[in-house]
């Protein structure tokens, strides 16, 4: 048994990370294990046997094709083989066992070959590597050869798949030894003795009836028999007469709905009112009971209100419903207050004093001098707090600014950051409460 490297492989069954092809044998069906006279049969045939295993070792399982081809060299470039066959084969436990040249006969320039080599493909991948040498002593040199003279050094012989002759050499086929054509028939032996008594048959089948006899005389009366059970009942009757006419019964009261102030009402009619019902004892018209006892009779009144039931739970949160129409725009809000007044400016400084003249006559009124010059403006006040702005109604597509606000579910918040997508009151640092909505009131009576 001989073992090839690694060999990446696909498979039909997935995508294995290798292949690992162990060769287990191969054997040629030539004429050295026949007797003399079948020699000059040359045989056209060998099997080649193999073993696919993965990376970890367990067998492949499934359909391959397997393309066996021989060269004169082993590093002979491929597409310049010698013979080439391909086989659908299916793989048993990694298993497989082929008879090679059924469908491409081995060429007889083979015979002239000292040694050739035979390479193996796998589907369509690329051709295993090394390929395998076979010697003279091997298959496809047997196969052509029509005779063989001198010492043979065959691993073992194989007829139609059954070993005859082991690797050691000695016989493993069949001991009776080979089975001659038939002769012919002898002549018939004398009698032989008689036979022990058989077994008891299996019981045959009954025989015809034979013919009745004559009746007997007839028997005394038995005793009765007991009562038999009731017979099913007969027919009816014919009809009798019929029986003279009853009185007329009392009238029934015909139900007319709601009462209704414009419709006319026969005696006997009822009507619901107000929750209760009532029949009119004479025809009447616009009268609506029970205002009038000598017109209209209870028939059933309305019970009393029973007793406030318990409050009951508090229902799960119904969908939100579509979002309304946009809001109209809230008042302005109230201005914000003045920032603080800014500082005085700093004066300028004062000149120095002029040397005291003599003191003249008094003169005129001078004119009045220039406007000093503005002082710097003082700091800006800081500015006031923003109003709010009313958005009217949450919606969930707008975008809002700091100091929007908007109402959600009966409450009232206000935008404390820019955002968008996030109802209130989801997150408190978004969105601060205004006006939330009041508890749901005790049920009335």
């Amino acid at each position: 048994m001989s073992k090839t490297p690694r060999h990446p492989k696909r498979t039909r069954r997935g995508q294995l990370k290798g292949v690992n092809w162990f060769r287990l044998a191969h054997c040629a069906f030539f004429a050295s294990c026949l007797p003399a006279a079948s020699w000059a049969e040359v045989p056209t045939t060998f099997r080649e046997s193999g073993k696919l295993v993965d990376l970890e070792g367990r067998p492949i399982e499934g359909f391959v094709n397997l393309t066996f081809r021989l060269y004169p060299a082993k590093d002979t470039p491929l597409g310049q083989a010698v013979w080439e066959e391909l086989i659908p084969v299916e793989l048993i436990n990694g298993v497989f066992n082929v008879e090679l040249g059924l469908q491409s006969a081995l060429p007889a320039e083979l015979k002239n070959l000292e040694r050739a080599w035979m390479g193996v493909q796998i589907d369509n991948d690329t051709e295993l590597s090394p390929r395998f040498r076979l010697s003279s002593r091997t298959v496809p040199f047997a196969l052509i050869a029509g005779d063989v003279q001198g010492i043979i050094n065959p691993g073992g012989v194989n007829i139609g798949g059954a070993p005859v002759i082991d690797e050691a050499g000695n016989w493993v086929g069949r001991t009776s030894g080979l089975e001659g054509p038939a002769g012919p028939q002898g002549p018939q032996g004398p009698q032989g003795p008689a036979g022990y008594d058989g077994i008891d048959g299996v019981q045959g089948p009954p025989g015809t009836p034979g013919i009745p006899g004559a009746p007997g005389a007839e028997g005394m009366q038995g005793p009765a028999g007991p009562t038999g059970p009731q017979g099913p009942a007969g027919a009816d009757g014919v009809p009798g007469p019929a029986g003279p006419k009853g009185e007329r019964g009392d009238a029934g009261l015909i139900w007319a709905g709601e009462w209704n102030g414009t419709r006319a009402y026969e005696t006997g009619d009822a009507v619901s009112y107000q929750g209760s019902s009532f029949v009119a004892l004479i025809p009447n018209s616009f009268v609506p009971p029970p205002s009038d006892p000598s017109i209209w009779q209870d028939l059933a009144l309305k019970g009393d209100r029973g007793e406030t039931g318990p409050t009951g739970d508090t229902g799960a949160q119904g969908l939100a419903g579509d979002t309304g129409p946009k809001g109209d725009t809230g008042a302005m809000g109230p201005a914000g207050a003045s920032g603080a007044q800014g500082l005085q400016g700093v004066r300028g400084d004062t000149g120095a004093q002029g040397p005291a003249g003599e003191t003249g006559p008094k003169g005129d009124t001078g004119k009045r001098g220039p406007q000093g010059i503005q002082g710097s403006s003082g700091l800006k006040g800081e500015r006031g707090d923003a109003g709010l702005i009313w958005a009217g109604e949450w919606n969930g597509t707008r975008a809002y600014e700091t100091g929007d606000a908007v109402s959600y579910q009966g409450s009232s918040f206000v935008a404390l950051i820019p955002n968008s997508f996030v109802p209130p009151p989801s997150d408190p640092s978004i969105w601060q409460d205004l006006a939330l909505k009041g508890d749901r009131g005790e049920t009335g009576p």
